[in-house]
């Protein structure tokens, strides 16, 4: 039986180059280049030389693609001297789990979410302003910055200002009871692989090659884990691939800067692929001007030469909806199947209005949960991941953790599950507004929590708090899904995927504060200078264009400047106008 490393046309000269590269190298991958496939059959290449390999990617979505490659077409299994999983598995099972209680100084270390981190953190010690302790990150010097969510009058920089001390004591004393969350484990790592003697050399040296895929999107704390595994001297090759013009997770403290470092102290050389497997000429072409390469990719894929010039088209903005019904309109008119495209969005309350859906309030987690959970019993299509939610909502009441259901013997596990579905089947109807429904919703949780134990620990309406602004938006309305087939979707929520085609919608002026989206993204082609703050938007805008096989437009705003369409005709989209618009 052939292998199919050695078929024609299973790798192009490019990518083979790259599986036969010496060690330590960035691969520079264009979209659409193929650089899963690549990186899964360098994978096989040196497993099947006798190497130990590890290969990780920022995200689950990158791992499954790798694993797909390696097992699915190339049919190797993957031995236990190698290793395949996110950064963050790699981090938690060679340096989080065996040495982390010496830093946090516990006897074991286990990790929790976000949401159930630690009571709220006051700011400057005020009962009337908190911020969750969760949307508290540590930085690799230890210091803290508020990532969560913004609160009404402050900004982000302001809650870090007043509330990063307490954040940081009781961040250090969930680390000696052994908690620590998600993000929180990472910077443990981080100091096990600094202070913990021969620990970083000991990791480094347990692989001869450490292969990170999605690089760009890797945190800030994950690179410093890597750097202080580069710096042993131990770790014999670091393959780092990834487009640091994809690079779009910011609040995770990724950056192209600090993919650079690491690049340039290692001494790294840059590999590049430019030919795009994936899209058309002329979506290659425009979206050129909005990365930091001067030449667009050569498109050679199955669509390199469709004819379909990317687009501007142009909405009302009372009506978002209107830019979908112009994109199912020109796809029909391509002969492209709808449900394999999608709208995008940068922000999440547009994706909610494209999709018909109410207009986006906040909303805390665990009310959004519980609601959820409600929607799909009634729907009959509550799973078990709808029951686990409930479960630990009820556990977070009743003994103020929500993994205090870890230590529950199976009569326990069964009566919370018992109060689960009591919670769940008497709870408020969907039709009252978002507000009511949460309140309603906490007194009939306070009465399951009380059949658990005579006195729960938390106060039903702490955990669930409802807000103002969620009087005027209908329960049912807030937690529906969007149907699973055509739906527009976040920037995010597609990286690494491939569709027909994509329409991009641009949202307007939201406040006197910030600039209509479509501003931000053309600000170079207009000769401004780009805010660095604004890099990203631009960035932003390239993985959503280049996510597209055959068909791509933006949808702009009826009132868009003229210079901001100019613009974009002469990066070589067409202007088309929405009937009506």
């Amino acid at each position: 039986m052939t292998d199919p490393l050695d078929e024609p046309g299973y790798l192009t000269p490019a990518q083979r180059l790259v599986v036969d590269a010496p060690p330590d190298f960035l691969l520079t991958a264009c979209p659409g280049s193929g650089k899963t496939r690549t990186a899964g059959a360098r994978f096989v290449v040196r497993a099947q030389a006798g190497d130990r390999v590890a290969a990780t990617s920022y995200t689950n979505i990158g791992v499954d693609q790798i694993r797909e490659v390696i097992s699915s077409e190339l049919g190797r299994t993957v031995g236990p001297e190698s290793f395949i999983g996110t950064v963050h598995k790699f981090l938690l099972q060679y340096v989080f789990y065996p040495f982390a209680h010496i830093v946090m100084g516990c006897s074991s270390p286990h990790l929790v979410d976000a949401e159930n981190a630690g009571d709220d953190v006051r700011l400057n010690g005020d009962n009337r302003w908190r911020a969750p302790l969760g949307g508290f990150r540590f930085r690799p010097d230890g210091s803290l910055l508020y990532c969560g969510k913004s609160l009404p009058g402050w900004s982000r920089d302001q809650i870090t200002a007043a509330g990063s001390a307490e954040a940081a004591i009781m961040k250090r004393r969930a680390a000696a009871r052994g908690r620590a969350t998600f993000d929180d484990a990472m910077y443990w790592s981080l100091r096990v692989l600094r202070d913990v003697p021969g620990a970083a050399a000991a990791v480094a040296g347990r692989f001869d090659e450490l292969l990170v895929d999605e690089a760009q999107d890797t945190s800030e704390l994950q690179l410093a884990c890597l750097t202080e595994l580069s710096g042993t001297g131990r770790l014999r090759s670091l393959v780092l691939v990834g487009d640091v013009d994809q690079s779009i997770y910011a609040f995770q403290g990724a950056t192209p800067q600090g993919v650079h470092r690491l690049v340039a102290d290692r001494g790294m050389r840059s590999v590049p692929l430019v030919e795009n497997h994936r899209s058309s000429q002329l979506i290659c072409d425009v979206a050129v001007h909005f990365c930091s390469r001067d030449q667009p990719d050569v498109a050679v894929g199955e669509h390199a030469d469709f004819t379909a010039r990317p687009e501007i088209v142009f909405y009302d903005p009372a009506q978002p909806t209107t830019a979908t019904d112009h994109f199912l309109g020109r796809i029909a008119a391509l002969g492209i199947d709808p449900t394999t495209t999608t709208v995008l969005a940068r922000n999440n309350a547009l994706v909610t209005l494209l999709n018909n859906q109410a207009e986006r309030v906040e909303c805390a987690p665990r009310p959004k949960a519980l609601g959820r959970a409600v929607m799909a019993l009634r729907h009959g299509t509550a799973g078990r991941h709808d029951l686990v939610a409930v479960d630990k909502i009820i556990a977070y009441a009743a003994w103020g953790e929500a993994d205090s259901l870890d230590g529950l013997d199976p009569e326990g596990r069964r009566q919370v599950r018992n109060a689960t579905i009591d919670l769940i089947t008497a709870a408020p109807a969907l039709g009252l507004p978002l507000q009511q429904w949460i309140r309603d919703a906490a007194v009939v949780l306070r009465g399951v929590a009380s059949e658990l134990v005579a006195v729960p620990v938390r106060r039903s309406g702490d955990v669930l708090r409802s807000a103002a602004d969620q009087g005027d938006v209908v329960a049912g309305d807030y937690f529906t899904r969007p149907s699973p087939g055509f739906a527009a979707r976040s920037v995010h929520d597609v990286k690494g995927a491939t569709r027909e085609a994509v329409l991009v919608v641009a949202r307007g002026r939201t406040s006197p504060y910030r600039p209509p989206e479509a501003e931000t993204w053309t600000a170079h082609l207009r000769g401004e200078q780009v805010p660095p703050e604004h890099a990203e938007e631009q960035r932003i805008l390239y993985v959503a264009l280049t996510r597209a096989r055959k068909y791509c437009a933006i949808a702009l705003p009826t009132n868009t400047s003229t210079a901001v369409i100019d613009s974009l005709q002469r990066a070589g989209f067409l202007r088309r106008r929405i009937e009506g618009g």
